[in-house]
Order: C-alpha cells, then structure tokens, then sequence
C-alpha cells in the first residue's frame, strides 16, 4: 500500500543519514501503531527490525517499550503456537519481566505501568485466577499518573477489555474498551 511504501522510503532515507537513534524510534512508533491497530505481523516485523537498532536508545526510555511490545507480540502469538514453541515464548517472556521488575524497582513512575500490564497478560497465559490478573491490570492503571503515559493508560484499558470479552463478560468488556477509545483520542 502507499502507506507501507511511505515507511519504505523514510527508513530508507533515514538509514541513508545514519541516524539510528531516529531509525530506532521509527521502527518502534511502527511497532506501536500496528499494534494498537492489531496488525500483528506488521508490528512483529518492526518490532524484529527495532532490534537492529535497539542499541541506539540503550540511554533513552525507548528500551523498555521496545521488550514491552516484543512481550505483547509475544503474547498474542501464544494462542497459535506449538507446545515446543511456548518453551522458548516463555523463557523470553520471564526474561522481559525481569527486566521491567529491574526497571520498575528502580523508577517505579515510569516503569511500573509496564511491569505490571506484561505481568498481567502473563498471569492470563498461566490460567491465574481471574482476581489475581484482574488486580495487575489495575495496578497498572493505577500506577500511571494523571497525565501520564496516557497512551498506556489506554492500552492498558483496551487489554483489560478484550480480556473480559474473552470471557463473555461483554458489559464490563465494553466499559474497558469505551475509556481505551476516550483516552487513544
């Protein structure tokens, strides 16, 4: 699509100028769009791209966005595929929240949002109960503050809704997914 040549030719454009700061934030706002629009596969190759120049944002608050949409990738391939497959999944995914654990321990305001969603959609994964994967999306929620990280605040809803619709709880669901709406604008 003209979309995706446009991408094309900025990435291209900016590989030529050698600012792999930009070209990784650029593979990760790519990531980021796809997935909130649930183009998966798009989103997995961004994602896979932003690992070429991760290294660019080691100082930068980009890093641990980029392990969270890998785990949330990761997350939503689950389903599909093989048990072999899951092994490997779940050493990365364990190894991701580790991460995020380091991370939210020392700058719980910025971190602790992420480390509690990741913690959530794992908890889904391993059957947790209902209460205890419940309580981690609402701590994500409450761990943002007002203004902040509105865009994961909204991610955060929209995940917690699609969990209750998985469920049949459609009214709850829809509370969710209404306040997602509201925030992404």
């Amino acid at each position: 699509t003209d979309f995706e040549e446009k991408d094309k030719n900025t990435l291209a454009e900016l590989e030529a100028a050698r600012d792999m700061p930009y070209i990784s934030r650029f593979c990760q706002y790519n990531t980021y769009v796809n997935f909130i629009l649930g183009n998966m596969q798009e989103a997995e190759k961004w994602n896979t791209k932003a690992n070429d120049y991760i290294f660019a944002s080691l100082s930068d608050f980009s890093l641990p966005d980029h392990y969270l949409f890998k785990a949330l990738i990761l997350v939503h391939k689950w389903k599909d595929a093989a048990d072999e497959e899951r092994v490997q999944m779940k050493e990365t995914l364990l190894d991701i929240r580790k991460k995020m654990e380091n991370w939210k321990e020392n700058c719980p305001e910025n971190f602790a949002h992420k480390y509690y969603l990741l913690s959530a959609e794992i908890a889904m994964l391993e059957n947790q109960y209902l209460e205890n994967v419940v309580g981690l999306f609402n701590r994500a929620m409450e761990s943002i503050g007002n203004d902040d990280y509105i865009q994961y605040k909204a991610l955060t809803n929209e995940l917690c809704g699609k969990m209750w619709m998985e469920r049949g709880v459609e009214t709850i669901a829809k509370a969710y997914i209404r306040e997602a709406c509201y925030l992404y604008r």
